[in-house]
């Protein structure tokens, strides 16, 4: 069947659609809903959840935390440190395109990243990172939602700087003035899909007159303007509760894994699907009040879950809610041989679509406004079970809570008994003088040894049994061998740095491959929200730091150039141990060959700005001004002290001729073997041949 024409069969289609898939992932998502209550630690079993009715058969659960324990050690590890991105041109033609003049420059394309980073920090990502983490361990994938939030007020002042008129509710007498060429005023509450219709129908009719053609290209830019406010105003959805998402601002919101929904026939996800679908959950309020949604007359709300009885004499308390999908669909057959892209929103229970268009909003954004973190590749399909499901995570907590908690009912089982017979003559008070003794104490027993025993007896203690500790072993091995834990292991001693960066890899390979993965993810999402703003926010000023008044100006060129993004991919602590390592060498290395280096390029080694990457990329120290004074002091001592040496050099009959010069001499070539590439360090080789924060302690992810 082709694709329907009327709108409540393309509404009923593409519910059809969307339901078909939901109930493919239903089971799914049942079977990682247990991991997720396993991950609060909640009850998960029917033993479990049934401690007993009577009070001396109550036993309190125990519950291992092998999940929460797991999860959250490596998403310390991994979001140990705020990414930093880097941008190059994609190609020589784009670098001419960003910098006719110098097409090698990197400056302006820092521009870009220093943009990129900007928006991260300000749109508070690596919260976000976290949050879509923590689901692509508990579900199939974690989801980021892409998006821009328009800023029409910004765009009204672009589009209509001098405004001679207000706005106007009726659209024919704005017309009046927009056939003069006159600017005319949009506000909000117009009814805008009104108004355009209006305008559009006037245009077209006045085009059709027999006019000059200057007039013509006067009205219709008029108009045009006009209909573009307006449709500005009628896009612009409400705002946000959400604080991650601004006004003018690209976003990356975390969205719930089991309200993203691609194709049935999808093998890879966003990235071949047919369509994806945003699922949602709002008040009807809220949607009856968003300017972008239309035919909201027909929505039938229902019940919040666990909402309370609403009070009679109250038309709306906020529990009524309306539940629908926003769906895109890339290249879609609406007709022969005719394909679009589709943007649009369904609610249930209506036949009609809140909104419908035949285009996206987003035209520069590399395929669908969304990124997914998944941690374990699919085989038959994309969506598939989370690694420690396949793992049997799941399974191993259940045992070992079993476990534990049979240790703990058999301890509270056990009780202290003495069997005593009454011919034997014991004094019951003595018996419960030994029972309330504290510890360490002696208690005299008369006649203990005419009954036949020894005349001192120490009493057990209570102990549990051997196999069920073994087992517990036996269970946290099996865990951390699937689960791929990193485990604390004897390593032989590294004599070097990079030594000990490859034992620390081997230990931690499955650990460093999902913190490739979630830096792969966070690139592509910088990317798109980049492109985001180079489609709305082309030719806009950047405040990147207002104490230090720092200003960025994305250009024409700039946001119409085609980038690379990287992010560089270190092993977290242990890696910043290891660059720490490699910049304290580098450090020391040129502090030992300053006088040489004066003597021979004539231009000492830049040792304060040494120092200062040391500071902020090996141990991420914040305040380095407060320490770079000091650093400046000893680093002009040492200059004076090798420009002494480098002068007493000269006046012998060699440039070497004197001891410390020859040592000099010596410590060049030594550095120069150990350090192979190292060359003189003016301003511009120095900043072009360092290594980038965690470029050696890692790899780099380009996308």
């Amino acid at each position: 069947m082709s694709y329907p024409t009327a709108q409540d069969l393309r509404v009923q289609y593409w519910q059809g659609q969307i339901g078909f898939v939901q109930k493919k992932v239903k089971p799914l998502f049942d079977a990682c809903n247990v991991l997720v209550n396993q991950f609060y630690n909640e009850a998960t079993t029917e033993r479990e959840q049934d401690v007993g009715d009577a009070e001396e058969e109550h036993v309190r659960r125990v519950k291992s935390g092998l999940i929460h324990g797991f999860i959250d050690q490596s998403l310390a590890n991994m979001l140990d440190r705020a990414p930093t991105f880097q941008c190059y041109p994609e190609t020589r033609e784009a670098a001419r395109t960003i910098n006719p003049e110098d097409p090698h420059s990197p400056s302006l394309a820092n521009g870009v990243a220093k943009i990129t980073n900007y928006r991260y920090r300000e749109t508070n990502q690596l919260r976000v990172d976290e949050r879509v983490a923590l689901d692509a361990f508990l579900f199939p994938y974690g989801v980021a939602k892409i998006g821009f939030e328009l800023d029409v007020d910004a765009a009204e002042q672009e589009l209509l700087q001098e405004m001679t008129v207000l706005d106007m509710e009726d659209p024919s007498e704005e017309n009046t003035f927009l056939k003069g060429g006159i600017p005319v005023r949009v506000a909000d509450g117009q009814d805008h899909l009104f108004h355009i219709q209006i305008h559009q129908n006037e245009l077209r009719l006045l085009l059709q007159e027999d006019v000059n053609n200057d007039l013509k290209a006067l009205i219709k830019e008029s108009f045009m303007d006009h209909i573009r406010l307006h449709k500005l105003f009628q896009d612009r959805p409400a705002p946000s509760a959400n604080t991650n998402i601004h006004r003018g601002s690209p976003y990356a919101v975390r969205w719930q894994p089991d309200l993203f929904l691609t194709d049935a026939f999808s093998l890879e996800g966003p990235m071949d699907a047919r369509w994806i679908a945003f699922g949602w959950e709002l008040p009807i309020d809220e949607v009856r009040a968003n300017p972008a949604y239309q035919n909201i007359e027909t929505l039938e709300p229902s019940r919040y879950k666990d909402a309370p009885e609403k009070e009679a004499d109250l038309d709306s308390d906020g529990f009524d809610v309306v539940r629908g999908w926003e769906v895109w669909a890339r290249n879609f057959p609406v007709g022969k041989n005719k394909f679009r892209n589709l943007f649009f929103t369904i609610a249930e229970g209506s036949e009609k679509f809140l909104q419908y268009e035949e285009e996206w909003p987003y035209d520069r954004v590399d395929n669908y406004p969304v990124e997914t973190l998944s941690f374990q590749t699919g085989v038959r399909q994309w969506f598939h079970k989370p690694p420690l499901l396949m793992a049997g995570g799941d399974t191993v907590q259940a045992l070992t809570n079993e476990i534990m908690d049979s240790f703990l009912y058999t301890i509270r089982k056990q009780k202290n008994l003495w069997l005593v017979d009454p011919a034997a003559g014991i004094d019951r008070d003595i018996l419960q003088d030994i029972l309330d003794a504290p510890d360490g104490s002696i208690v005299e027993v008369p006649g203990l040894s005419e009954q036949g025993s020894n005349a001192i007896i120490p009493l057990p203690f209570l102990s549990v049994p051997s196999d069920k500790g073994g087992m517990l072993n036996l269970l946290q091995q099996m865990f951390d061998r699937s689960a791929g834990t990193p485990q604390p292991v004897q390593l032989p001693t590294a004599e070097t740095a990079t030594e000990a960066s490859i034992m620390e890899k081997k230990n931690t390979s499955r650990e460093n491959r999902r913190s490739a993965l979630l830096s792969e993810f966070q690139v592509r999402k910088a990317r798109k929200m980049f492109q985001l703003d180079s489609q709305f926010r082309p030719e806009k000023l950047f405040l990147l730091d207002k104490n230090a008044n720092e200003f960025i100006s994305l250009s024409k060129e700039l946001a119409e150039g085609e980038y690379l993004f990287t992010m560089d991919v270190s092993s977290q602590s242990t890696a910043l141990a290891v660059e720490r390592s490699q910049w304290m060498d580098l450090l020391n290395l040129f502090a030992g060959l300053t006088p040489l280096l004066t003597q021979t390029y004539g231009i000492p080694p830049n040792i304060p700005e040494l120092a200062r990457r040391l500071l902020v990329r090996g141990f991420n120290e914040k305040d380095v001004e407060e320490i770079l004074p000091m650093l400046e002091k000893q680093t002009q001592e040492m200059q004076a002290q090798a420009q002494a040496a480098a002068t007493q050099g000269e006046g012998g009959t060699s440039e070497f001729a004197n001891p410390e010069a020859q040592a000099l001499q010596q410590a060049l070539q030594d550095g120069r073997a150990a350090n192979a590439g190292v060359g003189p360090l003016d301003a511009d080789s120095f900043n072009r041949d360092m290594p980038s924060e965690g470029q050696q302690a890692g790899e780099t992810v380009t996308v």
